[in-house]
């Protein structure tokens, strides 16, 4: 299978000899692979897959090879590569990255063939054709330096380049100048800001694996270095054969909100990328746009609408609705946006609306509203109360212009004819749907007592679906229910679906645990509903016992605090659960807030946590819990409810501080969105932030909102995690990989963060796991490789340093007969003696597992 320094034969006995001779000898085995390994450049644009395309004649003479997609071209000369962005002949702008001083005897050639041809008929004679033109998946530039090159390649929807050094090679040769460029700029964070007069490019900060001649890999600092005012090159600590590793960071991260309390509380995205915001504003500076609808903040508090450019650099218009608390926001095709919530005396309706009053206010009485606001959030188009006490708390809108309008309604809730109700009904949680004018219903439906909705989706037909929490033991739940009973405890979560036209309920279920009185909470937060009308229920679990499926990504309830779900519901008689499974971490968890679902099936979603081993992947935005409180985090969950395909924290760094992520949008070419709250001064803002300061007037007592946006780059094809090993001192030790693992991948990477600072560590590998974990040798963790079933074991020095990073260099062959092949790998440490943790009685600690099947 992989390229190893060593084999082992299967056997229980052939572990003890892993890890005797790999964990005590890894210091001194000699160097086997003398090869360059890569120094990775950032991310320079992100779009779909690329090839690149050979210049026959087709093209501009001085262009070797040429790209493009989303946009952007690409023309790779003979020293460098030219970016061409934008629309138009007046719009497009040209920067170009030129490698100075290469060599002149450099050598351009494609690498790795392409499955595609390319054809070029340009003008009238067969002499100026091009056929059968072979692209290629990357392009090598040998010796563009002495002991260098460089590679240029398209992975996880982005350009790249890889600096590969040989050993003995000097990186501080490599000179970058950028035509086009007005400056250069470090951002405070690492990355590389290159301005340009249309605006700037961004290259995020680069992370390097050094593998020194004896054969030890470790994490290595490597930072941008501005030459001149547009050159820049690079600065590695120690002078080794490097490669680069770019992680993820966010594509925008800002605070939003003034002195007082604020938080972001639901967001969508319209179809240009830009994101509004529902917030519950508090403080009377918070951020708001001359020409929007209304400028001036009442106490004490209101909902505030923002609208924030696609780089989160500036307010495109903020508002505030008077008298009135958010709970959910949604956008048309128009951008015109919906938002919902509890409104009382002085809220703004306009005239012709549904319900435009009385808005009580003693005693703390509320009436659900939706207000629709026109796409500059300079005026209302229209503005209503439902009628009745209650409050709205989710809103859809569908192709029509209809808002499908849910939440908990106290008494005298209008209720339409021919709607879905419960006879002598006054109270409970409703489904509403309002005309596109905002002017009429066309239907209201009111039913289980002791029950309020928290979310709504629409299905393709129409047909509304809700999630929330309930204490009724009645409700009518319908066949195929997922538990036809009220499980006990506080409360019990709910799922339900109506007709298209309301007049009918279609599916309810409970969703509960048996608990105590004290223990048994729980409470469904959001519902997203997929292309073939499978539910996407998401919410907290507070004790043990709520129903999941067997081979789901988490099964066990692992603390006596809370727990988020996730269930996948299909609302048929002869329907229920398709998979269900736990999310977060052995901490206190708050939840899962928000759920989204894309056309295969893989469910988005976000919440708060205390947990520290809450999992996250490779390429995680923060792939560690930043301390505090509560982490907020951002999780993609694979179409069968069994593996991750991204995962990450939302957080900073202090011991009082919280955040935790409500809102979750996602766009058309897959970004993520996410908005929340926060108290702390150090959230991981970008550089170029509408706001970059807390307003929390010095206070952690106070909550600032935020929003971010995330370009995830997921775990590859055939990667999944699996188990978990023993926790260390620092936190979970996190086995990850650097990318898919193809047939050829000469630098296919397992990397560990939080191993034991200097500790000797071995990856082992084999091709047959163990589901449940074994402690069988009686070392005091658990091992996720069948030692027994595995007819190949392989391992791999996996040295930390003295931060506890720990890379793998693990090279995939080139053998078209090991596509398909699963393997699964497992790390292991052990401890410096006099260690002051000590994880298990002999000193020995594991890392989760990872499962990958190789690729093509």
């Amino acid at each position: 299978m992989f390229h190893s320094p060593q084999c082992f034969t299967s056997g229980a006995a052939g572990l003890i000899f892993i890890l005797c001779l790999s964990l005590l000898e890894a210091a001194r085995r000699p160097h086997l692979d003398s090869r360059p390994v890569p120094m990775r450049g950032p991310d320079l644009f992100r779009r779909s897959d690329l090839d690149f395309i050979p210049n026959e004649g087709q093209f501009a003479q001085v262009a070797r090879y040429v790209t493009s997609g989303s946009g952007v071209r690409s023309f790779f000369s003979s020293n460098g590569l030219a970016l061409e962005f934008g629309s138009g002949a007046r719009e497009r702008t040209s920067v170009i990255l030129t490698f100075e001083g290469s060599s002149e005897n450099v050598k351009i050639e494609g690498d790795l063939q392409s499955e595609g041809l390319y054809h070029y008929f340009k003008g009238s004679s067969a002499a100026g054709w091009h056929t059968e033109v072979q692209a290629s998946r990357s392009i090598l530039y040998r010796g563009i330096y002495k002991d260098i090159d460089v590679r240029a390649y398209s992975q996880n929807g982005a350009l790249e380049y890889d600096i590969l050094a040989a050993p003995g090679a000097d990186i501080s040769e490599v000179s970058i100048r950028c035509d086009g460029a007005d400056s250069l700029q470090l951002d405070g964070f690492g990355g590389l800001l290159i301005h340009t007069s249309r605006g700037d490019l961004g290259q995020i900060p680069p992370m390097t694996t050094a593998r020194g001649a004896d054969g030890s890999i470790r994490r290595a600092a490597c930072r941008f270095r501005i030459i001149g005012s547009t050159r820049f090159g690079f600065e590695v600590d120690k002078t080794r054969e490097e490669s680069i590793q770019i992680d993820p960071v966010f594509t925008y991260a800002t605070y939003l909100g003034g002195d007082n309390n604020d938080g972001c509380l639901g967001c969508a995205v319209d179809g240009a990328g830009n994101l509004l915001v529902a917030s519950s504003a508090g403080s009377s500076d918070f951020p708001t746009v001359p020409g929007s609808y209304d400028t001036t903040f009442t106490p004490p508090g209101s909902t505030a609408v923002t609208k924030i450019n696609t780089t989160g650099s500036k307010l495109l218009y903020s508002t505030f609705l008077d008298d009135s608390a958010v709970q959910g926001i949604d956008v048309d095709a128009g951008g015109n946006a919906y938002v919902v919530g509890r409104a009382w005396l002085g809220f703004p309706t306009t005239q012709g609306a549904y319900y435009t009053g009385p808005f009580p206010f003693p005693n703390g009485y509320t009436v659900p509203y939706v207000t629709k606001l026109n796409a500059t959030g300079s005026a209302l188009i229209y503005s209503s109360g439902t009628g009745g006490l209650g409050g709205a708390v989710g809103v859809r809108v569908d192709s029509q212009g209809d808002a499908f309008v849910c939440g908990g309604a106290n008494n005298n809730f209008p209720q339409t004819p021919g709607s879905y109700q419960i006879p002598g009904e006054t109270s409970g949680m409703f489904i509403t749907k309002f005309n596109s004018s905002g002017t009429g219903l066309v239907f209201s439906s009111l039913f289980g007592t002791s029950a309020g909705a928290n979310s709504i989706s629409i299905d393709t037909q129409g047909a509304p679906c809700v999630a929330g929490e309930t204490v009724s033991t009645v409700l009518p739940v319908t066949p195929g229910a997922v538990q036809s009973n009220y499980q006990g405890g506080i409360s019990d979560a709910y799922m339900a679906k109506l007709s298209a036209d309301g007049s009918t309920l279609l599916y309810l279920t409970y969703l509960g645990s048996p608990g105590q009185l004290s223990l048994g909470d729980e409470a469904a937060l959001g519902i997203a509903v997929d292309g073939g009308g499978d539910c996407y229920v998401v919410g907290r679990a507070v004790s043990p016992g709520y129903p999941v499926t067997p081979g789901a990504l988490d099964t066990t309830f692992t603390n006596g605090s809370a727990n988020g779900f996730l269930s996948k519901i299909r609302p048929t008689p002869t329907g229920g659960l398709v998979y269900s499974t736990y999310l977060g971490g052995s901490a206190l968890n708050s939840g899962v807030a928000a759920v989204l679902v894309d056309s295969s099936g893989n469910a988005f979603v976000s919440g708060g946590t205390s947990s520290f081993d809450c999992p996250t992947t490779p390429g995680a935005a923060l792939p560690s819990y930043k301390g505090g409180a509560t982490d907020g985090f951002v999780t993609i969950v694979n179409s069968f409810g069994n593996g991750l395909i991204y995962s990450t924290f939302v957080g900073s760094s202090g011991d009082t501080i919280d955040e935790e992520c409500f809102g979750l949008a996602r766009d058309a070419v897959g970004a993520i969105y996410v908005v929340g709250m926060t108290n702390s001064s150090n959230f991981p803002v970008s550089p170029h932030a509408f706001d970059k300061i807390v307003n929390n007037n010095g206070s952690n007592l106070y909550i600032d909102g935020f929003a971010a946006k995330l370009t995830p780059t997921p775990v590859g094809a055939g990667l999944s995690k699996y188990g978990s090993g023993t926790p260390g001192c620092a936190g979970p030790h996190s086995l990850n990989a650097n990318s898919t693992p193809k047939i050829g991948n000469a630098l296919f990477n397992f990397y560990c963060d939080h191993a034991p600072p200097d500790a000797l560590g071995v990856l082992i590998v084999g091709n047959a796991q163990d589901l449940s974990g074994s402690d069988s040798l009686g070392l005091g963790t658990l091992f996720l490789i069948d030692f027994i079933n595995s007819t190949e074991l392989l391992a791999f020095d996996l040295p930390a340093n003295e931060l506890g990073g720990a890379c793998a260099l693990t090279p995939i062959p080139n053998n078209a007969a090991l596509v398909g092949n699963s393997y699964y790998a497992q790390g292991a440490f052990l401890w410096p003696v006099g260690s002051s943790c000590s994880p298990s009685p002999y000193m020995l600690s594991t890392t989760d597992g990872v499962a990958l099947t190789i690729q093509p």
